[in-house]
């Protein structure tokens, strides 16, 4: 379980990291107002993410790989009368679990990015996204920072829901630190366009 101190001091470290970063010419005000953004405590990438959106101003939920409590006690009480789009950065599984719960609210993921390690050296970011979420991304590596906050940014930049989806696939050299042991998935879901 992670403590609020580690997650603190993880979010402090990642906002430092991103001072020496030229910062991205963004929106700052999203368009569609995210819920939440949502982060697994079993990875450190994960909470950086968090901890990121969260220096942005984000209401964030860190929490375990099970996000039954947080549906049963947080989410469906409010997608049952307001479905407000959510974001994060999960398990290819605690996505599946949300993405099934969000289609009985009318609610789609509208946006999906794979990362996973290529070799020791690079990481593939696979993504599914709007052409302007994929453009903020790219600048992010191409920046070189942290690959979680490039995403991060990226999601919270531009949370509109699209009218197409681009697939695309960003390849980013990464340091120790920024290795995955496993795929995570990086999501926006929200109510989809309607025409």
């Amino acid at each position: 379980m992670l403590t609020r101190r580690e997650f603190l001091s993880t979010a402090s470290i990642v906002a430092a990291s991103t001072m020496t970063l030229p910062r991205l010419a963004v929106d700052q005000t999203p368009s569609l107002p995210l819920y939440k953004i949502i982060a697994d405590e079993n990875f450190e990438l994960s909470t950086s993410f968090a901890g990121h959106a969260a220096t942005r101003g984000a209401d964030i939920h860190v929490g375990a790989s099970d996000i039954t409590s947080f549906w049963f006690h947080d989410l469906e009480p409010l997608w049952r009368h307001n479905p407000r789009p959510i974001a994060g950065l999960t398990t290819p599984e605690a996505l599946f679990c949300l993405e099934r719960l969000a289609w009985d609210h009318g609610m789609r993921v509208i946006t999906r990015t794979e990362h996973r390690m290529r070799d020791e050296q690079v990481i593939e970011h696979s993504m599914q996204s709007p052409a302007e979420v994929i453009g903020c991304m790219d600048h992010g590596c191409k920046l070189g920072g942290a690959w979680p906050v490039a995403m991060a940014d990226a999601l919270l930049a531009h949370p509109r829901v699209p009218v197409s989806v681009t697939s695309t696939l960003i390849t980013q050299r990464v340091t120790r630190e920024q290795r995955l042991n496993e795929t995570l998935v990086s999501w926006l879901i929200a109510l989809p366009h309607r025409a």
